[in-house]
């Protein structure tokens, strides 16, 4: 039987940033018009080509957004106002970090399974990101890790985004980049739009360590682990 979190629910950009240092998770009412989430989920099941990474021990495919892929596709106007949204977070948080940056929408899917699933359909991880923002998902799966270690549910109703902070954010401000995963709570294909809000390369996340140096090591880091 799952456990299921009830994360701390806001309807402000500005009232963010203190349940999120707390828990590393923030439920946002309202931030996001949710016709625009479904546009995107319709827009979502009509592309090809996607990404996978067979390597890894998740059962997910992707397509990534960034600014310049994003302008004039169905994911454009998502794109933007999921990037307001981050900003005026930021903003609350005390950081300028983000503007101007290349953020990047994800459009995940996670094929319905054939034969025995795979554990994950995303394995547990931190995210990167200062930020990572994400309108609630077709179907439900997203957990998070306590600091105690005990994995939980998160549901996220239609016109809430779960904010969730990143290593980025962690280095920069002291905030948690609190592990989460994706498990199989229903045998059925699924689809999610989360929004990795990015710092400037040149972004100072501590004394003698630049933004685009940890990524670039970070992403070194899972590609090694990975093999």
């Amino acid at each position: 039987m799952k456990t299921l979190l009830t994360l701390p629910s806001v309807t402000r950009a500005d009232a963010v940033p203190a349940p999120l240092r707390e828990t590393g998770f923030v439920l946002l009412d309202g931030a996001v018009d949710w016709a625009l989430v479904e546009e995107a989920y319709a827009a979502a099941q009509k592309l090809t080509d996607p990404v996978t990474e067979p390597h890894l021990p998740d059962d997910k495919e992707y397509w990534h957004f960034g600014r310049k892929r994003a302008e004039g596709s169905p994911f454009a106007r998502l794109y933007a106002a999921l990037e307001s949204a981050a900003l005026e977070i930021l903003a609350a948080c005390g950081t300028d970090a983000a503007i101007g940056a290349d953020h990047k929408l994800r459009v995940c899917r996670y094929p319905k399974p054939e034969g025995d699933p795979v554990p994950y359909r995303a394995a547990p991880h931190t995210d990167i990101t200062l930020l990572t923002l994400m309108p609630a998902a077709t179907v439900s799966g997203l957990e998070i890790q306590s600091r105690e270690g005990v994995w939980s549910s998160v549901e996220a109703k239609p016109g809430q985004l779960v904010v969730n902070s990143g290593e980025m954010l962690e280095l920069l401000l002291g905030y948690r980049a609190t592990p989460h995963r994706v498990v199989w709570e229903e045998p059925v294909e699924r689809y999610s739009l989360p929004f990795f809000v990015q710092a400037r390369s040149d972004v100072l996340l501590q004394s003698d360590l630049t933004a685009g140096a940890y990524l670039k090591q970070r992403l070194t880091q899972l590609r090694s682990t990975s093999k």
